[in-house]
């Protein structure tokens, strides 16, 4: 192994080309937080999505390109007598210069990859330095570390954000790899259209049902969710909880009492599941269905039970879906203790006002659904 590839291998910078992302039909509409991050709010913290980091990354790599000048710089002046040392100091001084000054980079979409290959000739010129030992024959220990040190520090951030953007590429497309059933392609019973069809005081979408399946899955990222534990590319995050002992199971944490009231409205509506018998929520193209089903069962009961003059559009939803996530009977409790006092009442007076005020937990939940769509 030559010496330059013994130095990539130790700073993690073997070239390797992304993957092609595929070509399929994508949910319009319903962004990732893992990807794009979201603000702190009402108590909950900010969370830095992979976009925030790369931009903040960039940022610390050009804050640390005029100390590795700098630093060369001094080197050379040290090396007056040293022509061979000069010529290389002088060929790293002259590397990353144009890079370094080119204000219109966008290091979430443009290209990155040339950049790859000035580290490799930075350290084929570090590679050339006339050493002898740990030390350059014509200079004290502390121009070593001023020559060498600095610019692999510079390297190791480099590497950073080549992992970080690789991740990025990644899991835009781990993001989109479950689309074709929440589009009804390839499902094994396609009517999640259909299902929302039923359903008339509001019109759930596709991108809807995304959004709240990501809020439960942790943007389809969480490894300990069933249809999810072999997830190896982009963000991978996990609870800790074993797969075997979660109550709620699947991309849509659904639990085996919701499944049963979504296949029963689906037969009472004419619609044909037919999943299978055991804990069919484990499989994304099973899941995805009865969450729809499950939705609008919720969204029926809600309809029901919420007081009257009741919320509609996507206020209307937001009800539906913190009924998910706190249980129906506190959700209709919670409007009903503001409706007393007002004529109208929406999420947003309910989250602040009732008497219980829902837990953060459930108006994070609707916040950070609401965000992915937009």
């Amino acid at each position: 192994m030559s010496i330059i590839s013994e130095l990539l291998g130790a700073l993690g910078l073997t070239a390797t080309g992304s993957e092609s992302q595929a070509s399929i039909p994508r949910v319009e509409g319903c962004r990732s937080i893992v990807i794009e991050g979201i603000s702190a709010e009402d108590g909950a913290p900010e969370e830095i999505g992979l976009v925030q980091e790369l931009k903040r990354l960039w940022s610390e790599l050009l804050a640390r390109y005029p100390q590795r000048k700098k630093r060369i710089e001094e080197a050379i002046a040290v090396h007056g007598n040293a022509p061979e040392v000069q010529a290389v100091l002088n060929s790293l001084l002259a590397r990353w210069a144009k890079e370094m000054a080119n204000e219109e980079f966008d290091p979430i979409t443009d290209e990155y990859q040339q950049m790859q290959t000035l580290v490799t000739q930075d350290l084929e010129d570090l590679a050339k330095l006339p050493l002898k030992g740990n030390r350059l024959q014509v200079a004290t220990q502390r121009e070593v570390i001023a020559v060498l040190k600095n610019p692999q520090e510079f390297h190791s951030r480099f590497n950073t954000f080549v992992r970080r953007r690789r991740m990025l590429e990644e899991e835009k497309e781990e993001y989109i790899r479950f689309d074709n059933l929440f589009l009804d392609l390839n499902a094994p019973f396609p009517i999640v259209r259909e299902i929302f069809s039923k359903f008339t005081h509001v019109q759930f979408t596709v991108a809807d049902l995304k959004a709240f399946i990501s809020q439960e899955s942790g943007d389809l990222t969480r490894k300990d969710v069933w249809g999810l534990q072999d997830k190896r590319r982009g963000r991978v995050t996990n609870a800790g909880r074993p797969l075997e002992t979660d109550p709620y199971l699947g991309i849509a944490q659904m639990g085996d009492a919701a499944v049963t009231q979504a296949k029963k409205w689906a037969t009472d509506k004419g619609l044909t599941l037919n999943p299978p018998e055991a804990q069919p929520q484990k499989e994304p193209k099973y899941a995805i269905p009865l969450a729809a089903a499950y939705t609008v069962w919720l969204a029926e009961r809600m309809l029901n039970r919420l007081p009257n003059n009741k919320p509609t559009g996507e206020d209307f939803k937001k009800f539906v879906f913190a009924a998910y996530n706190w249980g129906p009977d506190n959700v209709v409790d919670a409007a009903a203790n503001i409706a007393e006092s007002n004529n109208t009442y929406t999420w947003a007076d309910v989250a602040a006002r009732a008497k219980p005020r829902p837990p953060l937990e459930t108006r994070e939940h609707i916040r950070r659904i609401f965000y992915r769509l937009g």
